[in-house]
């Protein structure tokens, strides 16, 4: 089977994307205030699509796609999306993602046995009202106190490991001290006679603010108060009744106010946990509960901790969007300052829209270390300007330069909600002129008019570099949706070297200098070409884009790794010119990780590549999705038909990376093509496969794989069609000189497969010298079955069998030769044998013993339905065949066990998450 990689299923197979979603993909890749507009401007440019096109955006909308970085509000999108035309792969991605079956209509909700159980003897699980990273929220019923309460239950049916429970045993001590209208309340903890630790809350009324960024987004300021009354008015679930308040009742009379009335709450709450020395180092918007009556709650203390060293730990965590400097880079002590930093971006988010940095996580903590966010006053210039300087005082690079505690944070808060002077910074020379000047009406109007032309001004010159901003991005998710998903890694180290590949080579670099020079930081398309120009012999441009890497996310592994490209050896090229063998640091961060995978791959012929690189991107897969895309490579090399595990989680995997990216990928469906062919799904493989192909005309794996599919299938002209395609493109390649051998075989043509195997360089691999005499002996077995069938005299059966007998009698006498070969050399020897002496029966059953070992082998079913009598088969004959169809159940089951592995598997990393689910914003998904 050639490991190819491919794309996703469509209608009838697994993908839920269609030629709609593929022209929404261009529209979600700007930033999301310009979607509506963006959408306009596609149906102009595509008007038979057009009212599809406004349907399908609608539905996203009201599915809820508008959502903070670092939410599940895309999962919850790509569900809903799902769940009309493929409800069974909606609920099992549902599943995965932690995402709330009842939250979606049309899914059928899964009987949950915890509901009506009782915990402790106290707590009565009435409905289960959401589900986080680090278990599920159940509405229950305290049976002593007879109030509601709220569970969060940690589940040990999902295998958690130690270090979960660590932390949530610790939310629960941390917890337990404070005390704060503005911090969710603890009452109870313990143990489940399952073994489930749980939590008991506080049943807060109201909703995540998560939704009150949704309701605001893309609304008219004029309507944003309106927006949050109804929201808060809505009625969540697992309520058994609307929600007492109708939300008009806010404290404030604008979102603004009503923002930074939640900041000051939000900042008292923190000071504190900051006082009892508890520092929460994950607050965003998703982990802040707005009540019925408009106040702020803060939640999930699930990473929070008493002081320490940032760098303690090794690992960086929190959410990367709303993380200060020092937490980014994992430097210096933990201080109040972190938090401080970390409010003042969520009010950031809040007031502008957005997060203070976009893009994927690794991205973002990239930039953090070296950049400052857009300041408000450029993403929102008619914010308040004590409130802008409030938000940007907290969010200082500087800890010093920061508010020195929360209590300084809230009073400037109180001050700017109480119209008094805020201690942020004193009042600009232009603040004052303004304040005299509208003592003055006449002189006030004539610096008014001054103002509105300079701000026109200014915003022209900023819309024209949004433009050119979203131009960029649009151009390079193009370019990197079409990138093949073995760029510099296909085949073996020196077959990247052979002059035929040049032209590809060439074409390739082509596109990554293009993608390079629109995001010149970006790893992945820097690590690409770095390899690329090594089997090119450019090493000095090579050690250039490594050096550029190692400066882009400065780490001592990875700084290792460009000191190895700069002192390649220049008489080399390729994987040879390089030794990355023996290097003292350690791959820690996920793009060390990344790179170290990457190389893993790329030295293929080393045994154990596979799971070396599996092993590595899967460290960083959670954090970091280019390292998820480049894992599905790994995990179909690691793949195998008795035990589909890799192939099932590479399936699962795809579809996953496809809802962050918001659209498939050249490599996202050449990869579910091959796990799909693998398994022997060969009609879902269809789709995904023709898709690679699309996307990017003539490449080799999914060129091989739509031919093994089409064999599988019976198709034997189309499978000719493709594998004399993939032949055309890679004659070297030995597996598809095999395949394009069986194919010919399939059709007849023995003769001419004979010779095309006997071409073929043994040196090319070093157990060819058993491969080929075998299929030599297969390419036999099948001609003197066919000459059987067609009634052809003994002297042309016993001609070929005397050369298959010879080819079986070199396999069974090499060394090399696995036990299992030699006994299915045995057992075709004796179907010819059976075939020679008109014995129909045991040539069946020999054929039936080949199928038990491999139930896909369509010459083996084609000949054992020729051979099979019509009626009365003996015992012996029955007995094999009952073992065949025992072992096609027994292959069937195992599938189906390693499915739900796989979805079980996917559900606890999901609950292990730091803080949230890595879903990246759609300006840069395909990073």
């Amino acid at each position: 089977m050639t490991r190819s990689y491919s794309p996703p299923p469509e209608a009838d197979a697994l993908g839920p994307l269609d030629r709609v979603e593929e022209l929404l993909g261009e529209c979600l890749a700007e930033p999301q205030a310009q979607w509506p507009a963006a959408i306009e401007r596609l149906c102009d440019r595509h008007p038979t699509e057009a009212l599809a096109l406004r349907r399908r955006f609608a539905a996203l909308q009201r599915a809820g796609l508008m959502h903070e970085p670092g939410s599940q509000a895309s999962d919850l999108a790509l569900v809903r999306a799902l769940a009309q035309d493929q409800p069974e792969i909606a609920a099992a991605l549902a599943d995965a993602a932690g995402v709330d079956r009842s939250s979606v209509h049309g899914l059928p909700t899964p009987t949950d046995a915890r509901l009506g159980t009782t915990l402790s003897k106290r707590y009565r699980l009435v409905a289960r009202i959401g589900a986080g990273a680090m278990g599920v929220v159940y509405r229950s019923h305290d049976e002593e106190l007879r109030r509601e309460v709220a569970v969060k239950l940690l589940d040990a049916g999902q295998v958690v490991d130690p270090k979960a429970e660590a932390r949530f045993l610790q939310e629960a001590e941390l917890l337990a001290g404070l005390r704060h209208d503005a911090i969710v309340t603890l009452h109870d903890r313990g143990r489940s006679e399952r073994g489930e630790l749980f939590l008991v809350m506080e049943l807060l009324d109201g909703v995540p603010l998560t939704r009150v960024l949704q309701a605001i987004d893309g609304v008219s300021t004029a309507g944003h108060l309106a927006a949050v009354r109804e929201v808060l008015a809505a009625r969540e679930a697992g309520q058994d009744a609307p929600p007492a308040g109708n939300g008009k009742a806010l404290p404030e009379s604008s979102v603004v106010r009503l923002i930074a009335r939640w900041g000051a709450e939000l900042a008292e709450g923190l000071a504190v946990a900051h006082a009892a020395g508890v520092l929460h180092r994950d607050i965003k918007p998703s982990n802040v509960f707005v009540r019925r009556d408009g106040r702020a709650v803060l939640l999930d203390f699930g990473i929070a901790t008493r002081g320490g060293d940032l760098t303690a730990a090794g690992t960086v965590l929190g959410t990367p969007w709303y993380m200060a400097p020092e937490q980014a880079t994992a430097q210096g002590k933990l201080t109040p300052a972190l938090d401080v930093y970390g409010l003042s971006s969520c009010l950031y988010h809040l007031l502008s829209g957005r997060p203070p940095f976009e893009g994927d996580p690794l991205a973002v903590l990239a930039r953090i270390a070296r950049d400052d966010p857009p300041r408000l006053s450029a993403v929102k210039p008619d914010l308040a300007r004590d409130l802008r300087a409030i938000v940007e005082t907290g969010m200082a690079r500087a800890p010093r330069d920061r508010y020195a505690s929360m209590v300084a944070l809230a009073s400037d808060l109180r001050a700017f909600l109480e119209h008094r002077p805020i201690t942020a910074r004193p009042l600009s020379s232009v603040g004052r002129l303004w304040r005299s000047a509208k003592r003055r009406p006449a002189r006030a109007a004539l610096i008014a008019a001054a103002l509105v032309i300079a701000t026109l001004s200014l915003g022209l010159q900023a819309a024209r570099a949004r433009e050119a901003a979203r131009s960029k991005v649009a151009r390079k998710t193009e370019l990197m949706a079409r990138l093949p998903e073995t760029l510099a890694f296909e085949g073996l180290p020196e077959q990247r070297l052979l002059a035929s590949v040049r032209p590809e080579h060439t074409g390739f670099l082509a596109e990554l200098d293009e993608i390079v020079a629109l995001d010149p930081d970006d790893l992945p398309p820097l690590l690409w070409r770095a390899a690329l120009r090594l089997d090119e012999g450019q090493h000095e441009a090579a050690a250039q884009d490594l050096a550029h890497a190692a400066q882009r996310a400065p780490t001592p592994y990875l700084a290792a790794v460009a000191a190895r490209y700069q002192r390649a050896a220049r008489d080399r090229r390729g994987t040879e010119s390089i030794d990355l063998a023996n290097i003292d640091a350690t791959p820690n961060t996920p793009a060390d990780c990344f790179v170290a995978g990457f190389h893993e791959l790329r030295n293929r012929h080393i045994e154990g590549f596979a799971k070396r690189a599996d092993e590595l991107l899967t460290r960083a897969a959670e954090a970091y999705p280019p390292a998820r895309d480049l894992r599905l490579v790994a995990l179909v090399a690691r793949g195998d038909y008795e035990d589909p595990l890799y192939f099932i989680t590479a399936v699962n995997e795809s579809l996953r990376l496809e809802g962050v990216y918001g659209r498939g990928t050249a490599r996202t469906y050449a990869l579910r093509g091959a796990a799909l062919a693998a398994m022997g799904r060969n009609k879902e493989a269809l789709a995904p496969l023709q898709k690679a192909l699309e996307m990017r005309p003539g490449r080799h794996s999914p060129l091989q794989n739509l031919a093994v599919v089409h064999r599988a299938l019976g198709n034997t002209e189309l499978a000719k069609k493709y594998i004399d395609a993939a032949y055309a493109a890679r004659p070297y390649f030995w597996n598809t000189t095999f395949l394009r051998a069986q194919i010919m075989s399939d059709a007849g043509e023995f003769a001419a497969a004979c010779e095309l195997v006997a071409g073929i360089d043994e040196s090319d691999a070093p157990d060819l010298a058993w491969r080929k005499p075998y299929l030599l002996a297969t390419i036999g077995t099948e001609e003197v079955a066919t000459l059987y069938r067609r009634g052809a005299t003994a002297a042309e059966r016993e001609a070929v069998a005397a050369r298959a007998f010879t080819h079986l009698d070199t396999v069974c006498a090499h060394p090399s030769a696995p036990d299992g070969y030699k006994q299915r050399a045995a057992n075709r020897r004796a179907i010819i044998q059976a075939l020679l002496h008109h014995d129909d029966e045991g040539a069946s059953i020999r054929f039936l013993r080949q199928l038990t070992e491999v139930p896909n082998d369509a010459a083996a079913l084609r000949n054992l339905a020729a051979l099979l009598p019509e009626r009365n088969l003996s015992e012996r004959a029955i007995a094999h065949l009952r073992l065949f169809l025992a072992t096609l159940a027994h292959l069937s089951a195992v599938q189906d066990n390693r499915q739900q592995l796989v979805r079980d598997d996917a559900r606890k990393r999901v609950n292990q998450l730091e803080s949230t689910d890595t879903s990246t914003s759609t300006e840069s998904r395909i990073k």
